[in-house]
């Protein structure tokens, strides 16, 4: 047992002269960060052998916390000398060290902790100048370095008309499927607003028009190796660096049977057309009519958890021109899966999703997802405020004629229809969305002509997530099959409780 300050620490091991010689020459490590305090700490280490042998050492541990911060807005046009404000934490001789455009200005000494302190900066050429921050101690003859805070700053002559593109973002090594928010600021001296062209891997991302407050553009990267994306701006090109590590998964959405996809990533209102919606091509396009819409407090907006949704609220409206129950999909089957999170809510009856005609259809509510055919119906229920994916799995009549529903992936609900059932309607309905008595955040819909599997669905559920680390999240928790689909009781988690029935079906 540790304790914290003056402490002990026992191991029991088969020959203590080894294990004493191990922990001396640093072969053993022993973690005790969760157990010290800032300060110095005095920790005894007690090795006992299986015979009863015993040994103790004695170390002291010192903590020093060392943090620098600063209050600095860096989307601020600077056009004299700048003050830079930056507040050091640390009881200990601090020396900060200010590099600018990669070339050391000069370093300050100080000993003072939590009060913020300035450092003059001198005016600099038109254009974005980097800054970089940080400050370096001795603790019992060890050099150690604080964090690092990084700016790039944009500064403005009057003679000069040149845009300028600054951005303070600077990790450039990302993960597989990882989503970057990446912060910029544009400003054109004669100009209240800016047209900026911004392009991933030499592809057209986004084109958007932008005032001089800082933006942020959001984007995923699926593929590994090196990156780049762009910003343009009337002559002038910023270019990042990305290095994509590889993600130890394969974590990919289902595309054969496809009919619809619309995904929220990426966009911006600031797009040169955010009213655009389409998937598919020429004739067969399906291209979403954007109705009264303010793209103030609506259209594509950024949530509480930094993903980007289609909000549809007040007198907006979305219709999607694609008709899922334009013909009887028995023979085919059928998936129809919507991501979505429903907000502001008014009345828990508002319908904020429809694709019904004459009691046959899809219908969402604030709390309830429903799916109807002539002779059946299914119907499940969630929360409001919470980001949710419901989806609709109707088997094709030569299998088990099941209509599943399913909740973030997980299959949820279940009903078998008759084989005389009928899932067409009379007049085929397009599916609109929106209403006056609750917001819906809308991030992805997808359709099939095709029953999905559980598995397919699951992988849908993890690779249409717009954040990386969720998305890593879900498939480690779920990846317990093998190449065939089948469950593989190895990879299930230790503190998970199964048992296992062996049976030709199971009943139904």
């Amino acid at each position: 047992m540790l304790h914290t300050g003056n402490g002990s620490l026992t191991i029991r091991v088969n020959s203590v002269a080894k294990a004493v010689l191990d922990v001396a020459q640093g072969a053993v490590s022993v973690n005790v960060k969760d157990y010290i305090s800032t300060g110095s700490n005095t920790v005894q280490l007690q090795v006992t052998d299986s015979y009863s042998n015993s040994r103790v050492k004695n170390f002291t541990i010192t903590v020093v916390e060392l943090t620098l911060t600063s209050s600095f807005d860096d989307s601020t046009i600077q056009t004299e000398v700048l003050v830079f404000p930056y507040t050091p934490y640390g009881a200990v001789s601090k020396t900060v060290h200010f590099i600018l455009d990669g070339t050391e200005m000069e370093t300050v000494t100080t000993s003072v902790s939590a009060r913020q302190q300035t450092y003059i900066i001198p005016q600099q050429s038109h254009g974005a100048h980097t800054l970089r921050v940080y400050f370096e101690s001795t603790v019992n003859g060890n050099t150690v370095r604080s964090n690092e805070l990084y700016y790039e700053i944009i500064w403005y002559r009057i003679s000069e008309n040149t845009p300028i593109i600054a951005s303070s973002y600077n990790q450039f090594t990302v993960m597989q499927f990882t989503t970057v928010n990446i912060p910029y600021t544009v400003y054109t001296p004669n100009a209240q607003m800016s047209d900026v062209v911004i392009r991933a891997d030499g592809r057209t991302a986004s084109e958007i028009t932008v005032d001089r407050t800082r933006q942020t553009f959001s984007y995923r990267f699926n593929n590994t190796g090196t990156h780049s994306v762009t910003f343009t701006t009337g002559g002038t090109l910023k270019t990042m660096t990305f290095t994509v590590t590889a993600a130890d998964i394969d974590c990919h959405a289902e595309t054969e049977n496809l009919v619809l996809h619309l995904s929220s990533a990426s966009r911006s209102n600031n797009e040169a057309n955010p009213g655009i919606w389409t998937y598919g091509t020429g004739e067969d396009q399906i291209a979403a009519t954007f109705t009264n819409f303010n793209r103030k407090s609506d259209g594509w907006q950024m949530d509480a958890d930094g993903l980007i949704a289609l909000r549809v609220s007040g007198d907006a409206r979305l219709t999607i021109p694609y008709k899922p129950f334009a013909q009887d999909f028995r023979a085919t089957g059928k998936t129809i899966e919507i991501e979505f999170a429903a907000r502001d809510v008014l009345n828990y009856d508002a319908v904020l999703l429809s694709c019904l005609n004459a009691g046959r259809g899809i219908s969402l509510t604030v709390q309830t997802c429903l799916l109807t055919s002539e002779q059946s119906s299914i119907a499940m229920q969630f929360k409001e405020e919470e980001h949710v994916r419901v989806g609709f799995v109707i088997e094709k009549r030569s299998g088990f004629r099941r209509i599943y529903c399913y909740i973030n992936g997980v299959m949820s609900g279940v009903v078998q229809y008759p084989a005389d059932d009928d899932f067409s309607q009379v007049t085929p309905a397009d599916i609109t969305i929106g209403s006056s008595q609750c917001t819906i955040d809308l991030y992805c819909i997808r359709v099939y002509d095709n029953d999905l599997s559980p598995q397919q669905m699951e992988d849908n559920w993890s690779a249409d997530t717009q954040d990386g680390a969720l998305m890593l999240e879900r498939y480690s928790h779920n990846n317990v099959r093998d190449e065939y689909g089948n469950v593989v009781i190895a990879k299930l988690p230790s503190d998970f409780p199964y048992f296992i029935i062996e049976c030709a079906e199971l009943s139904q």
